[in-house]
This record gives structure tokens, C-alpha cells and sequence, in this order.
């Protein structure tokens, strides 16, 4: 259902909702999601579809990663709008679909960007 919720592009909608499910996690609690591929023609052709979420988009979760590449690719930094933090546990593709299971770190395991006090 992520698919269906928010706007692509709309990076406040995206960490607040994220936000909002970390906060309801306990710690160490999962979260499990599917979501059309962005290969798959459903991901874009289904109208009710309003964003896309790529393997990669977790990235932005997983406050580990997220610190790695922050700086050394592309990456853009939101640290300053989202201290949530979910570790990857596993992922998996089968035909056009992505599902995948993410844990709440609790504390949250972010690293103050540069430069912030």
C-alpha cells in the first residue's frame, strides 16, 4: 500500500510517515512491505499509484547506511527532517514485486550532519 500513499517527491510526507512508523514500532519490532518494482509496467501504469519505493529508497531509513553514503553519492541528506532508523533485515524480489522486512533501532543510531550543533 505504500504505493498508494504520499506523492512522489513529497519528501515531508515520505519521513513523516516513516516517522510515524518507527514511532509506533517497539524497539526491535518489524516492519514487512511489498510494493511493485520500479521495473515492473504496474508500478507506473496503475493509476492509483503515487510514488515509486526502489530497493534503494531504504537506504534513507537505515540511519547506518544512510551515514556511508551521505557526502559520497548522490544521496541527499534529510537527517535534519528524520531521526527514525530501520536496519535492513532482508529483502527479496519475486517476479514484478519487492517485499521486504526492516527493524526499528531504538535508540535511533543516526550521526549529526556536519557542521550541527
Amino acid at each position: 500500500m505504500l504505493e498508494h500513499t504520499g506523492t512522489q517527491g513529497d519528501w515531508k510526507f515520505f519521513f513523516a510517515q516513516w516517522a510515524e512508523f518507527w514511532r509506533m514500532l517497539k524497539p526491535g519490532g518489524y516492519f514487512c512491505g511489498s510494493c511493485p518494482l520500479p521495473t515492473s509496467v504496474w508500478a507506473w501504469a496503475d493509476p492509483s499509484h503515487k510514488r515509486i519505493i526502489a530497493p534503494e529508497t531504504l537506504t534513507f531509513l537505515d540511519q547506518s547506511e544512510y551515514t556511508k553514503q551521505v557526502g559520497k553519492t548522490a544521496l541527499s541528506d534529510f537527517r535534519f527532517c528524520y531521526q527514525g532508523d530501520f536496519q535492513r533485515m532482508g529483502t527479496k524480489t519475486a517476479g514484478e514485486t519487492f517485499f521486504f522486512v526492516l527493524r526499528a533501532v531504538k535508540p535511533s543510531r543516526i550521526t549529526a550532519p556536519q557542521g550541527a550543533v
